[in-house]
């Protein structure tokens, strides 16, 4: 998988794949049952298509450990530096509001309205996390259908279709990208049977 990054595959990065490795032992996606570790390999695969500064690199990685693992920011920050703890406490605050009793809809408008204030940094990894979770569900619709959406927490389709079309509005800064297109492209074309 590694050697498809197109990126310089610095010694920083590959401590941050081997710490993201070791926090998500165990752990499947919701219904692939795939390692968890593949997402978060994917949306560094994507964010290296965006930028090749490493601390954004990096912190694609672990966008989510914080979240879904028992690590903490503090040894984030020890180990990656204060840059990569930032963007993270930033990513993992935009999320809060998932783990709580808040209505989905509610939770999602707290992503989107952080989104708005977002460096052009954490678009960039919220870009590369969003395609990787929509292949995802694209990949796993051709196998489940319409019943895919009984996995999810939010079943109505029309409320994943306004919150990803909302998120596609706040990363215009990245239009001119191939993952911004594909982005898209899953929203309006390849996942059209599932949102109609």
């Amino acid at each position: 998988f590694m050697q498809d990054l197109n990126i310089w595959y610095t010694s920083s990065i590959r401590q941050a794949v081997t710490y993201a490795t070791f926090y998500y032992h165990g752990m499947k996606r919701k219904i692939s049952g795939k390692p968890y570790i593949s997402h978060a390999l994917e949306t560094l695969l994507i964010t290296s298509s965006l930028t090749s500064e490493e601390s954004v690199l990096i912190t694609s990685v672990l966008h989510g450990l914080i979240k879904n693992t028992r690590t903490d920011i503090i040894e984030v920050k020890k180990y990656f530096g204060l840059d990569v703890a930032k963007r993270l406490l930033y990513l993992t605050q935009m999320e809060d509001n998932l783990n709580n009793d808040k209505e989905w809809s509610e939770a999602k408008k707290n992503i989107l309205y952080k989104l708005d204030n977002a460096s052009i940094d954490i678009k960039i990894i919220i870009l590369s996390n969003e395609l990787s979770k929509l292949r995802e569900t694209d990949r796993d619709f051709q196998i489940y259908k319409d019943s895919i959406w009984q996995h999810f927490s939010e079943t109505d389709k029309k409320k994943h279709r306004w919150y990803h079309e909302e998120v596609l509005r706040r990363l215009y800064e990245l239009r001119v990208s191939r993952a911004y297109e594909e982005y898209q492209k899953l929203i309006y074309i390849h996942l059209t049977n599932i949102f109609n």
